[in-house]
């Protein structure tokens, strides 16, 4: 099943491109590995072993294991609940699936992966007339290929514009023009002595394809629920009435409405590190076992893992930064966290109705709206590092007030309207006085 959006924001001429954003939702399924570890004695001493969660084999030792997946930033790792061999198999499968869709929300915000690998490259958009365009991290467009603009002119005559991402394109350039102007007479020496460099603004609008969804996608997200259950309670994780869900994340037996409901509503009790923080959850009231996932502040998952629990009630959470906006990251178990704020699975829909659309638009749109207030900060950023510098400040020390004003000035700049510049102004001259008085800067 799939859900499909579409918005396209407006962008003033001149301005950073802001691309359309159209995304299709699609909910399926999924499986996950947990492990306990039994002691076995031996004439040597004594081995401890561990059982995987998913496969329940027995092992020594394996690699460790993201509780949530290493592309969405987060640091907590185990050794003891998902052998090698279960993790080889979501490593190919399950975990490529579920990291696809969110290429192009980490290319917005540059969220880097927890192994620190760059956000990726959106590669080949097509833009106005044709414009191929690649998505540089923080959604900065260049040229994939030259772009030839013609203008005809009064006198009869044409006039040509060729634009190109880098130097090392002139002659792809010049190829494309002798296939529009093959009688032109230019010759390629001609054209690269016409070739000036310089930086600009690009002013275009594209298309961006997200899908959300599918049976290995939604396999990948219920691995990061069940590995919390697991982490916490690996007894429990083993037990036959997880079978089923373990199946489909290790197997993909099964279908994704018999595991994954459709949210109607944000679940707005939950806590938040930052607007772009992760959260999951897996919890239970005494009968069903069920989970709940919110990526980036917006997009939310409700799952089911078992209807035959028959036990004490408990919630096991996971809140993660993974832009690292606030001075506390990551956090376990929080007590904020508990079973009335999160929302159960049957609040949601088994298929996408009218409310369905209404709260992912709410959510993409909030998304794009922090986003836009993110890169305000990190430009203002920019400028202050440079200020701070010329006056006569190391870098180790400008850096250092930079990234301690980065979570500050983002929050204000959440709060107060963006061309209310006096106030902005006042805000950061007020912190910079603050914390630089403190300062030994050099004279000269």
């Amino acid at each position: 099943m799939k859900l499909g959006l579409g918005f396209a924001p407006s962008e003033a001429p001149g301005h950073r491109v802001t691309p359309l954003i159209v995304c299709w939702f699609s909910f399926l399924s999924w499986n996950l590995p947990f492990s306990i570890y039994t002691n076995i004695k031996t004439n040597k001493g004594i081995n401890i072993m561990h059982k995987c969660i998913y496969t329940k084999e027995e092992f020594e030792s394996a690699s460790k294991e993201h509780i949530l997946q290493n592309f969405l930033g987060p640091k907590w790792v185990s050794k003891e609940i998902v052998s090698n061999s279960a993790q080889e198999i979501f490593g190919k499968e399950i975990d490529l699936a579920f990291s696809k869709p969110f290429e192009f929300i980490r290319n917005q915000i540059d969220a880097k992966t927890s192994r620190g690998r760059d956000a990726p490259t959106i590669k080949k958009l097509r833009g106005d007339d044709s414009s191929v365009i690649d998505l540089r991290p923080r959604g900065k467009p260049e040229y994939a290929e030259p772009k030839i603009v013609t203008t005809e002119l009064e006198n009869g005559r044409t006039s040509v514009q060729v634009l190109c991402a880098d130097p090392s394109m002139l002659p792809w350039a010049y190829k494309k023009f002798i296939e529009m102007f093959p009688n032109s007479g230019v010759t390629q020496e001609d054209f690269l002595s016409n070739y000036k460099q310089k930086s600009g603004l690009m002013n275009e609008s594209f298309p961006v394809n997200i899908s959300f969804g599918g049976k290995d996608y939604f396999r990948g997200a219920m691995k990061s629920v069940f590995n919390l259950l697991g982490i916490n309670d690996k007894e429990l994780a083993l037990q036959e009435i997880f079978d089923p869900v373990r199946n489909f994340i290790l197997k993909g037996v099964g279908e994704s409405h018999e595991f994954v409901s459709w949210p109607k509503e944000t679940a707005s009790r939950l806590p938040t590190l930052s607007d772009f923080s992760h959260l999951i959850a897996v919890y239970s009231n005494g009968t069903s076992v069920e989970g709940f996932m919110r990526l980036y502040g917006c997009i939310e998952h409700l799952f089911k893992l078992t209807d035959e629990y028959d036990g004490e009630p408990f919630c096991y959470s996971f809140l993660v930064d993974p832009l690292r906006l606030s001075s506390t990251c990551e956090i376990r178990n929080s007590v904020e966290v508990t079973t009335l704020s999160l929302p159960s699975f049957d609040s949601g829909t088994n298929l996408p109705n009218e409310s369905t659309w209404a709260f992912y638009r709410s959510a993409i749109q909030n998304f794009g709206i922090a986003v836009s207030k993110y890169n305000l900060t990190l430009d203002f950023l920019k400028k202050i590092k440079e200020k701070l510098k010329e006056s006569g400040m190391s870098d180790q020390d400008s850096a250092g007030i930079c990234d301690g004003f980065k979570p500050i000035l983002f929050q204000k700049l959440r709060e107060i309207n963006d061309q209310n510049q006096s106030e902005i102004s006042s805000f950061i001259i007020d912190y910079l006085a603050s914390v630089t008085m403190h300062k030994q800067m050099p004279q000269g």
